[in-house]
């Protein structure tokens, strides 16, 4: 049927043979509102705004063809996609594809899925966000919020991912009728939304899809080890933290069995080990070569450790057998005594001695190389001057702060058996990809980008 309508009447209705389709042309929009016209801005800029349009409807109904001309020349031409990934391909190109990780997850009636960008990609191209409810495209600055949270302790401060994310509410939990251009909705339980979205972006975060990679795309189980041996090492590794996916292959079979499973865990498996430069952690995959950074490693180690001691308020002690003294300086003793309590609930047991000096009876003990005077000087140091708002916050400004400085450091030489027990440990964190700054803690270097660049490719 073609329809034709001038100023708002219905000038002509007719039958017409065409393909399957909608055409809708548009002349002289504002010849009969002048007055609308003056706000325009200019013919970029609004083109800019359709070109923006026309993505989000491309990314929210990847089941229809968008084909877009401008001036006489076809801009965009996008085909059906079976998957999100391919509708961002073929919008941004498939080397910003790749920079995504997928999201797919479940909190009650809440189902999150889409695609978010891995910690080491953030800030390498322009940041992009879409959001969607039940298929309608949304603002929503909350749920941005709650997204960027579960990158905390992944990326540095001041940078901010892109997000595609798609989420499934009941219908009767959500009011679309806000906005005059629906752009915006209302939750009858926004805080629970909110939560599920950080939830299924934090476990998104927590798999090796999210790793630091050369060459091939990483995959799930992709550190499951060439050749294993049996180990039963406990050097490096504080209270573990929750287990993680990310070293599922290392754990055992998910189809072996609870009881399998079980007599896996105690005898866990642990690839050969090499050492690089006193820095760098290397094993062999079949898919390539895999390296972690041993600091990084550590730090994410013990920060998932101190937080966990923070939150319970318990944590291993040593007693030490003589004292030790510290002096400190009007702003040291002010940082101290502003985090007084959370160093206690670390294992600190310390005393005032009159002014800013204090004695120092007991001390935790992450790991044997454990310096606890250095250490405790460098986080008072660290957090002199510190503004930090907010309990959370300061939680895990101080854990991030102590792990940084107890763990070992980059030239430190690693027996196999602290290698492994770091191996292990690292595997049993949440976010075990990233260290505490934004760094990357793993690198994977695929053999076809091994081979690429020696030319056999």
């Amino acid at each position: 049927t073609r329809l034709r309508a001038d100023a708002g009447t219905r000038v002509e209705v007719e039958e017409s043979a065409r393909r399957r389709g909608t055409t809708v042309s548009v002349a002289r929009l504002f010849y009969n509102v002048p007055a609308r016209l003056k706000f325009l801005r200019s013919p970029r800029s609004e083109w800019r705004a359709i070109s923006d349009t026309l993505t989000t409807i491309a990314l929210a109904r990847r089941d229809l063809r968008v084909i877009a001309t401008h001036d006489g020349r076809q801009v965009l031409s996008l085909p059906p996609s079976s998957s999100l990934a391919g509708r961002i391909a073929a919008i941004w190109g498939a080397r910003f594809a790749e920079t995504l990780v997928p999201v797919d997850d479940v909190q009650g009636p809440i189902q999150t899925s889409g695609l978010v960008q891995r910690p080491a990609d953030v800030g390498t191209a322009g940041r992009r966000v879409h959001l969607f409810v039940n298929g309608r495209a949304i603002r929503d600055a909350g749920i941005v919020r709650a997204a960027e949270s579960a990158y905390r302790t992944t990326i540095p401060a001041g940078l901010r991912p892109s997000l595609f994310l798609d989420i499934t509410v009941p219908v009767d939990t959500v009011d679309v009728n806000v906005h005059p251009t629906k752009a915006e909705i209302r939750f009858r339980d926004r805080w629970t939304v909110e939560r599920a979205v950080e939830t299924a972006v934090r476990r998104a975060l927590g798999t090796l899809d999210s790793a630091a990679s050369l060459g091939a795309r990483v995959w799930p189980g992709a550190f499951a080890p060439r050749e294993t041996a049996p180990v039963d090492v406990e050097v490096l590794h504080p209270a573990a933290p929750a287990s993680s996916p990310l070293f599922d292959a290392v754990a055992g079979d998910p189809d072996d069995g609870p009881a399998r499973r079980e007599e896996v865990s105690q005898q866990p498996d642990v690839p050969p080990l090499l050492q690089l430069r006193r820095t760098y952690m290397l094993f062999e995959r079949d898919d390539g070569v895999v390296l972690i950074d041993q600091h990084s490693a550590h730090e994410r180690v013990l920060f998932e450790g101190f937080m966990k001691s923070l939150e319970t308020g318990q944590s291993p002690a040593q007693r030490l057998l003589f004292p030790l003294t510290l002096h400190l300086g009007p702003a040291e003793g002010e940082a101290f005594d502003a985090n007084r309590e959370l160093f206690e609930k670390l294992g600190f047991e310390i005393e005032g001695f009159g002014g800013h000096t204090l004695i120092l009876r007991a001390v935790p003990m992450p790991h044997p190389r454990f310096e606890a005077e250095r250490c405790l000087r460098e986080t008072i140091d660290a957090l002199t001057g510190d503004r930090v708002a907010g309990s959370t916050a300061r939680h895990e400004r101080l854990a991030a702060t102590v792990a940084c400085k107890a763990a070992i450091k980059a030239g430190d030489s690693l027996s196999q058996g602290e290698m492994r027990s770091l191996f292990l440990s690292l595997a049993r964190t949440t976010l075990p990809a990233h260290d505490v700054h934004g760094r990357s803690t793993i690198v994977h270097l695929s053999w076809d980008e091994l081979e690429r660049r020696f030319g056999r490719r």
